[in-house]
Order: structure tokens, then sequence, then C-alpha cells
């Protein structure tokens, strides 16, 4: 939080999404669902380790900048890599930024060789930073987003069975 106020409160509303979500697609388990909340809260740990100035950054990154960011997803892992924190939070910490067709990173995994808690996690993060005031963009209301991820993500670098998930949590359940 004293490093970067806005990354702090982010993780905090992606675990809340991410849990939302596993709800909805029926994961239960109070363990299962503890360890999907430390990863999503932990998902941008290794932010730390990059200049603010970079963080909040609004014009375009050049190369050398881009190449620091996509550096997180190890750099969080490297520095928890010593806390008990299980498998799944350390796949959502390292591979939080993959994608179904391969274009993410680090390691440009593909399909079902991402964790469906890492994808769940994915989601989360994307529909935050599209609902979210940020440096470089405007923020969307919550239609917005999804459309957003519905026509330019959905099935190629998001996973469907979360979107509807998301969807369903952000129904209103009263009658």
């Amino acid at each position: 939080m004293r490093h970067d106020f806005y990354t702090y409160h982010h993780s905090i509303r992606v675990a809340t999404y991410a849990v939302a979500i596993a709800l909805e697609m029926g994961l239960k388990e109070e363990d299962s669902l503890n360890e999907l909340a430390l990863g999503a809260i932990f998902h941008d740990i290794g932010k730390k380790y990059l200049p603010i100035s970079l963080l909040h950054k609004t014009g375009q990154l050049n190369e050398e900048e881009w190449a620091q960011i996509r550096s997180h997803p190890e750099l969080g892992r490297d520095s928890t890599k010593n806390l008990a924190f299980g498998h799944v939070p350390s796949e959502i910490i390292i591979h939080h930024h993959e994608k179904l067709d391969g274009s993410g990173y680090p390691h440009g995994l593909e399909n079902e060789a991402i964790m469906t808690e890492v994808q769940i996690v994915t989601l989360a993060d994307v529909f935050d930073a599209l609902t979210s005031v940020r440096s470089y963009q405007k923020k969307r209301t919550n239609f917005g987003a999804l459309d957003f991820i519905k026509q330019k993500l959905l099935g190629e670098k998001i996973a469907r069975e979360p979107f509807k998930a998301l969807i369903s949590s952000l129904a209103d359940k009263e009658k």
C-alpha cells in the first residue's frame, strides 16, 4: 500500500471479483477459495519493485518500460517463493497475464495450460482495470467493460465460463 495506493486497492477488488466468479462457477470449498483470494490479493506484488513513475506514466511506454512492466509476475513469484503460499497462489502470481491464445506473458501459455484459478483472476484483473480510473485510460462502466471483453477478448484471450460467471455475479439477485 505504501508503494502504490492504486495497486493495493486494485488487488483487493480483483480478489473480491475472483471469489465472486469462483462462487458462481460452483467452487465452494473454503480452502480453495482462500487460495484463490490469496493469489488474487498478491497477483501484482511484483509491482512493488518497479518505479512508481513507471506505474503511473500517462504516456505510451517504450520497449524498455514494457519489459520492466512485463517483469512484475516473475518479480512477484521470486519475492514470494519462500512463503508458504502453495501452488495455486504462486501460479496466479506468475501467470495472471497469460492469455488463452498464447499471447500473454511471461511464458506464453495457452488454453488448458492456464489453470482455471488463473483464468478467473485474469478476468477479474482485466475487468477491474477497465472499470477503474487509470493514468492512461478512461474508466468504463461495468456494462462498457463487459462489452469490451465480449467484443475484443472473449474466447481468444479470456475464457468463456469465468466471463459468464462474472456477469451472473454482477446481476441483481433480488426478486
